[in-house]
């Protein structure tokens, strides 16, 4: 197989990008995947509730929230193409998660084998919405 030096560059140079999260779970992005290889989804009760701290603070300041950074890797298989999560799959799938919660039409379809991750993302949930609900008795 050959390709050209401009096929080869744009294939092995990694593309850095700042995106919004809702972009993130954009129907016109390819599909975010979990890959067999990572660890299962554990965020524990005060890392949840952390990044929600962090991320209210910032909007009802008004100012954008820097989540850190993302690392994906796109695979190609036959017409179908994915991301994979290669670093971040913990706060991906917590914001996730929030978003959902909070009437958001974002919930990938992230297969969870590990019977950790079951747990934790019920666990998470309970935790966002303890968190929601103390703020909207704030207001």
């Amino acid at each position: 197989m050959t390709m050209d030096t401009e096929q080869a560059n744009n294939t092995d140079k990694p593309k850095l990008e700042q995106k919004k999260l809702c972009e993130c779970f954009s129907e016109d992005i390819p599909k975010l995947r979990i890959p067999p290889y990572q660890r299962p989804y554990e965020c524990r009760d005060e890392h949840v509730k952390a990044l929600l701290a962090d991320t209210f603070k910032a909007k009802e300041g008004g100012h954008s929230y820097l989540i850190g950074t993302i690392i994906l890797h796109r695979v190609d298989e036959g017409a179908e193409q994915y991301l994979d999560i290669i670093d971040g799959q913990q706060r991906l799938v917590t914001l996730a998660i929030l978003l959902h919660l909070t009437g958001g039409n974002v919930l990938p379809d992230f297969e969870f084998k590990h019977i950790n991750s079951k747990f934790y993302i019920l666990n998470t949930k309970r935790v966002i919405q303890e968190f929601l609900n103390g703020k909207s008795k704030e207001e």
